[in-house]
């Protein structure tokens, strides 16, 4: 069947479609979707609420995503730090280990105590971290030399 000569009705809640329509000065592309399309008779877009066609599962995303944002996030202060309840909590066998690979390793290349701190933080995070770098580091005989 041909809808070149029928008129048809395209159930949408596609705005960028009809976007398409109102825009003044479309680019290159745009207009020759726009000409394709004025070719037809129909009629576009019924509104996202109005729509029982919507895809159900991304208007649910949306919903999750706004019900998250609601939330409130609590979190505590320990040594001047705020630090989530869902954080890793480390050992003092693992918090040396950091220290090590972060600072005296050859990637850790002895850096100063704020990169140090700035660098384990990407990806770790504990109460008392800067006291333990600070303390970490001014152990470090290499550090003590220079």
């Amino acid at each position: 069947m041909s809808t070149e000569h029928t008129k048809f009705k395209i159930i949408t809640d596609h705005k960028p479609l009809i976007w398409l329509f109102n825009v003044t000065d479309p680019g290159s592309r745009l207009i020759c979707w726009r000409l394709k399309l004025e070719e037809y008779d129909y009629e576009i877009h019924k509104a996202g609420r109005a729509n029982a066609n919507a895809d159900a599962l991304g208007r649910h995303v949306i919903q999750d995503a706004n019900e998250i944002k609601k939330k409130e996030e609590v979190f505590k202060i320990e040594d001047n730090e705020i630090a989530d309840d869902t954080q890793k909590i480390y050992t003092e066998e693992e918090k040396q280990q950091i220290l090590y690979e972060y600072h005296d390793a050859p990637t850790g290349g002895h850096q100063r105590i704020e990169r140090t701190i700035r660098r384990i933080r990407l990806n770790h995070h504990w109460p008392g971290i800067i006291k333990d770098v600070e303390r970490y580091i001014s152990k470090c005989e290499s550090c003590q030399k220079k």
